[in-house]
């Protein structure tokens, strides 16, 4: 006994020499979920001498608090209340593994290894373990990206989602999700310092499509005795630098457009960063000719803009055109048929020799001048004009004014 205190003191002084003799390897901290266990991986070393002492008769045990503090467990029993588990690994091959499936609540005290021979190997570890149960929680899961930074599209992203695994036959169910096409996202165990984790990766080609997408790494940890899971969730926005994309150009009015309508054609395209500049061109033969800047092109149309027009966006990070838009103009008017005119001047010519046709019967039936004749027809006339209301004023006010042009034409032919 004196011998292993000396040498816990000689190892405090000469730290690498003799330390490696009484050595504990396991995790200082660990978290667990209440309802399920908690694993810890653990190796120790003693001094050669008493290699002999490690055989089934040796004990191995957990106390509280310091050392020589109470044991709360022992090899092959729970001498503690509020405690529960058992020291799985094997003694002889210097393994300590322990699982606890239960501690008082509220614990957050250290505890320390110790292993006794049947003679003198007696020995507690002065490395602390600290354990903490959550309750109504669980240990939140780690989302990461790789690489880090800013990620163009094109580029290959892998996102990890990791959550510890304190119960090994409880294990927890980690999901990333959406579900990316091409994606990985086989589940691995591997321990990191004597904590066993598992993790989830995805991997896939971004693309435009991806930007501002809400990722989100969730882990579920069942527990004993059909008690509900616990389940916590971490979410990450990705953020994808690309070039202009779907580019494409809006009108303001249908085509055909008609002559002299105000046209606004708008270029809108999509980029992380944003679009800087916008182009016009139009389409002559197989080349592009600039025909103006700006995301809006404003036209009074007119027969000379139809034909087709190209927009193109640009960014930092590139340019994209837009497919081609076709812009039809009406004519400007219909086309006249002479049909018409023709059927005005026979009608006309009508008219004309009625009326002279009239006048000569006038004169050889009337001894009164042709002209008084027209100053009655036009007295006559006049007289509905002060008096037209209603719906067929407008009317009647046209068939005065013909009338007058008549007798004046009337008059015209009785003085020639």
């Amino acid at each position: 006994m004196f011998g292993i205190l000396a040498s816990s003191v000689v190892c405090v002084m000469l730290h690498g020499c003799l330390c490696t003799q009484w050595s504990i390897q396991m995790t200082e901290n660990i978290t667990a979920v209440s309802g399920s266990c908690i694993v810890v991986p653990c190796s120790f070393t003693v001094s050669p001498e008493y290699d002999t002492e490690l055989h089934n008769t040796s004990v191995a045990l957990w106390s509280r608090g310091v050392v020589g503090g109470p044991a709360v467990l022992k090899t092959d029993q729970t001498v503690a209340a509020g405690f529960k588990g058992k020291i799985l690994g094997d003694i002889k091959s210097k393994n300590c593994t322990t699982v606890f499936t239960e501690l008082p609540q509220g614990f957050k005290e250290a505890l320390l290894f110790r292993v006794e021979g049947p003679a003198n190997l007696k020995y507690t570890y002065p490395k602390e373990l600290f354990i903490s149960f959550q309750t109504g929680s669980a240990p939140q899961p780690v989302l990461s990206v790789s690489p880090r930074g800013e990620v163009r599209a094109g580029s290959t992203l892998t996102l990890k989602c990791r959550a510890i695994a304190p119960c090994p036959s409880l294990p927890p169910e980690v999901r990333l999700w959406p579900q990316m096409d091409g994606s990985n996202s086989s589940p691995q165990v591997y321990s990191e310092q004597g904590v066993m984790f598992v993790t989830v990766t995805e991997s896939f080609t971004v693309t435009p499509n991806h930007y501002g997408l809400n990722v989100t790494c969730e882990v579920e940890y069942p527990r004993r005795n059909g008690r509900e899971s616990h389940r916590e969730a971490q979410s990450m926005t990705l953020n994808i630098l690309y070039g202009p994309h779907n580019t494409r150009v809006l009108m303001s009015f249908p085509s055909p457009v008609p002559v002299g309508r105000l046209l606004n054609l708008s270029c809108l395209s999509e980029a992380n960063p944003p679009v800087t500049s916008y182009n016009w061109y139009t389409v002559s033969g197989d080349q592009l000719v600039l025909r103006a800047t700006g995301q809006e092109l404003f036209l009074m149309t007119s027969w000379a803009d139809r034909g087709l027009y190209v927009c193109e966006a640009i960014s930092p990070n590139g340019q994209e055109r837009s497919a081609i838009l076709a812009l039809e103009v009406e004519t400007e008017g219909p086309q006249c048929s002479m049909v018409p005119y023709v059927l005005c001047g026979v009608l006309a010519c009508l008219y004309v020799i009625t009326l002279l046709v009239e006048i000569y019967k006038y004169k050889r039936s009337h001894s009164q001048p042709l002209y008084t004749f027209i100053v009655n027809i036009l007295i006559m006339k006049m007289q509905p004009f002060l008096g037209v209301v209603g719906r067929g004023g407008v009317m009647r006010v046209g068939s005065i004014f013909v009338r007058i042009i008549n007798a004046t034409i009337v008059l015209w032919f009785h003085t020639v």
